[in-house]
């Protein structure tokens, strides 16, 4: 699996685990491509697990073509997520590059504006996550409490 998370040198640019379907498929890359991998970054800083199943790091390319990914919920269904952050999250991990934000800046335009205040008010006393990705959930909860 950790091979997975390595840049492999083949007809496919990027590393199995984050490269987006376009890649793929040879179709149109732009910065939406990036918002595909920095989405499964995202979701895994969040919850500790890829949003995609695969057994073998080859399974990563089907997977990124038709699998379907987990929802916050579905990766820890201990926190009480923000469904506009799953919204925000789906559409980062969105298969078509036309269903994603056109940019970063959008992603924090969403994040900033209003995204962040929703999301405290759902996660006001959110349960002690468990480990290891726990101590990422608490830094993530942490700044949406403390952080004005």
């Amino acid at each position: 699996a950790e091979r997975a998370f390595r840049t492999e040198l083949t007809s496919i640019s990027g590393t199995p685990a984050f490269v987006a379907p376009e890649t793929i498929n040879s179709g149109l890359v732009d910065a939406r491509t990036d918002i595909y991998s920095l989405g499964i970054m995202f979701f895994m800083l969040l919850t500790g697990r890829h949003p995609l199943h695969v057994e073998r790091s080859s399974d990563f390319l089907s997977e990124h073509l038709v699998g379907i990914p987990l929802t916050l919920r579905q990766a820890r269904d201990e926190f009480p997520w923000c469904p506009e952050l799953e919204t925000l999250l789906a559409s980062m991990i969105a298969k078509r590059l036309e269903d994603r934000p056109a940019s970063c800046q959008e992603i924090l335009d969403r994040l900033r504006g209003g995204l962040r205040d929703l999301t405290l008010k759902t996660m006001t006393d959110p349960p002690e996550p468990r480990p290891p990705s726990g101590r990422l959930s608490r830094l993530f909860n942490q700044f949406f409490k403390h952080e004005r």
